[in-house]
């Protein structure tokens, strides 16, 4: 139990260091060069990039993120890229929800709507393995996965584009995305677009 104490701690200290040194190095870059339009580029292309952190620490496509748009926030193209990345991967985590909630409704469905009447896992399991029963769940299964591949290819795509288009400068807009956090740009386009009707 000690050992895991121990752990604990180095693991929290390691993790907390880790960001507070990300952010004071991303802090003094962005002070230091705030007139620079190049490392307003940088930083925003850094805020699309830094989603691929998820894949090494749990949540990292929200925290690395976030932690980069406050720091620059007053700029308008950081502030841009900051809500677009951050509203793609709520709609992403969204969408995988979605789709593995209804892969399970539609299992827990399907198997409770089967033959199998009783279901007990160790001695039924076998049933399962017997294809025309098993069928409609391998169906569901296999769209799911499906889904799932097509939402992680289409990420990682558009993830790149929109470094790209960062790190050119250009304002990005995510396709598929549900805007949770509303862009200032969108607000105005909205209320320019009221003005008019």
């Amino acid at each position: 139990m000690l050992n895991f104490k121990i752990y604990k701690n180095i693991w929290y200290y390691v993790l907390h260091t880790t960001i507070f040194y990300i952010y004071i190095c991303i802090r003094k870059y962005s002070v230091m060069d705030s007139q620079n339009n190049k490392s307003q580029q940088t930083l925003s292309g850094l805020i699309h990039i830094s989603t691929f952190s998820k894949y090494l620490i749990p949540l990292g496509n929200f925290i690395f993120p976030l932690i980069i748009w406050t720091i620059g926030k007053n700029n308008r193209l950081i502030d841009h890229h900051g809500k677009q990345a951050i509203n793609f991967q709520l709609s992403i985590f969204f969408y995988m929800v979605l789709v593995a909630g209804c892969a399970l409704a539609g299992i827990l469905i399907t198997g409770l709507s089967s033959s199998m009447g009783d279901f007990s896992l160790p001695q039924d399991i076998v049933r399962l393995i017997n294809i025309p029963e098993a069928f409609p769940i391998l169906i569901i299964l296999t769209i799911s996965a499906v889904l799932l591949l097509g939402l992680f290819i289409l990420e990682i795509f558009f993830v790149i584009a929109a470094t790209v288009a960062a790190s050119e400068g250009k304002f990005y807009k995510y396709p598929l995305k549900i805007n949770f956090i509303s862009s200032t740009q969108e607000t105005e386009e909205q209320s320019t677009k009221n003005a008019t009707i």
